[in-house]
């Protein structure tokens, strides 16, 4: 089927190689399509489009979202502040007036007891001139008019852009894990933090992954010591949550989800919770789970000298933990972050933490200093026999007196 200017179509078959069908599609400025099938190599799909220029368009679009989300803040943020303004204006002006309106009584009232006096006899008048004259002479007191009349500009002006960002972190939160949208070809939200197995996506799916390929990465590697991120899972009852290698990254499209190949995490089918790639330690899901906290934590073990990693889940809400897992070290080890959404309609997504809490006060004293408890211990022993040789001298110096 051919058209001139539109749409051209073309199917052919050959037995002699085996099957195969191709299909190609071609439009002025638009799309080029191409499919392969052959029975000795397999299915072969490969689209010819400007894939940057498509992703760029989402992108630029995304990015004129957010901005467009702290300009109406602003614009909304600008408004109520001249707002305030305006009505502390209107107070300064009604208390100018009542003052003026006092002060035009009171003056009324000192012209109307002048013209009282003068209407008396010449001697009363000149007996009472003086202090006639010091009430005609009388000031009016503007103390009111200072305290009242005047604009409070440190509260309108000081410190104002620090105060409109303080009201901004409820609009920006910090995501602790970002998903990168090319890593995977499951659906990832336009602010790439929740991923899902909808068929509608906001970023088109990067052709160079395969469709196989159902882990969402982060875009980071995880970096320091103690890390820790949540994630919400709602109400899906099938996902899989941990860290993977580079090198896992790269095999789990051929490759099983195992350790063996740099995978860790936990796996939940139904009520029941698996660490990824053993089966024997099942963890029963006894009530509604919601949101699911991840740490990594780097640890020294003393026995053999050799660093260790322990990843562990939680429930966020009374951080009962759920699954808990060692990690050798290794040499050059990196981990990132993943997702795998099962449940078309229960998308997973990263919890947003507060800009004012420092991430280690998510872990407790003995999680941030495990690996110094031997040396603490030591240290305690060494003080604790410090002093009872200091008490046995004292009772010994006691005795021979």
């Amino acid at each position: 089927m051919d058209q001139d200017e539109g749409l051209g179509l073309s199917v052919s078959m050959d037995q002699d190689e085996g099957l195969g069908l191709s299909v190609s599609m071609d439009q002025d400025e638009g799309l080029g399509l191409s499919v392969s099938m052959d029975q000795d190599e397999g299915l072969g799909l490969s689209v010819s489009m400007d894939q940057d220029e498509v992703s760029g368009e989402q992108t630029e679009k995304q990015i004129k979202k957010e901005f467009e989300k702290l300009h109406q803040f602003l614009r909304e943020e600008e408004e109520a502040r001249r707002a305030e303004l305006r009505m502390e204006e209107e107070q300064k002006k009604s208390k100018i007036v009542e003052w003026i309106e006092l002060e035009l009584q009171s003056l009324s009232d000192r012209v109307m007891e002048v013209e009282g006096e003068m209407g008396n006899d010449d001697v009363t008048f000149l007996a009472n001139y003086h202090s006639t004259y010091r009430r005609a002479q009388c000031k009016p007191s503007d103390s009111q008019l200072n305290s009242g009349s005047v604009i409070d500009v440190t509260k309108h002006v000081g410190n104002l852009r620090f105060r409109v960002w303080e009201k901004m972190k409820d609009l920006c939160p910090y995501y602790p894990v970002i998903l990168n949208p090319n890593s995977s070809h499951m659906a990832v939200s336009g602010d790439l933090v929740g991923a899902s197995g909808s068929a509608r996506r906001f970023y088109p799916p990067n052709p160079l992954q395969k469709a196989a390929n159902r882990m969402v990465l982060g875009s980071q590697v995880l970096k320091g010591k103690l890390n820790c991120w949540e994630v919400d899972v709602g109400n899906g009852k099938n996902w899989t949550v941990g860290v993977c290698t580079r090198r896992g990254a790269e095999s789990n499209q051929t490759q099983p989800l195992t350790p063996h190949n740099g995978i860790w995490g936990v796996c939940r089918n139904g009520d029941f919770c698996d660490p990824v790639g053993s089966w024997g330690s099942r963890f029963q899901i006894t009530k509604p789970l919601k949101t699911l906290r991840v740490k990594l934590i780097q640890r020294q073990d003393f026995n053999n000298g050799k660093k260790m990693w322990t990843l562990s889940f939680a429930d966020a809400s009374d951080n009962s933990r759920i699954v808990s897992l060692v990690i050798d070290d290794g040499v050059g080890r990196e981990f990132i972050p993943f997702l795998i959404p099962e449940d078309v309609n229960s998308p997973l997504r990263i919890v947003p933490v507060n800009v004012n809490t420092v991430t280690e006060n998510k872990f407790g004293f003995f999680e941030r200093h495990k690996e110094m408890m031997p040396l603490y211990f030591m240290v305690f022993i060494v003080l604790l026999m410090v002093m009872m040789l200091g008490f046995r001298a004292l009772f010994t110096s006691q005795s021979a007196k």
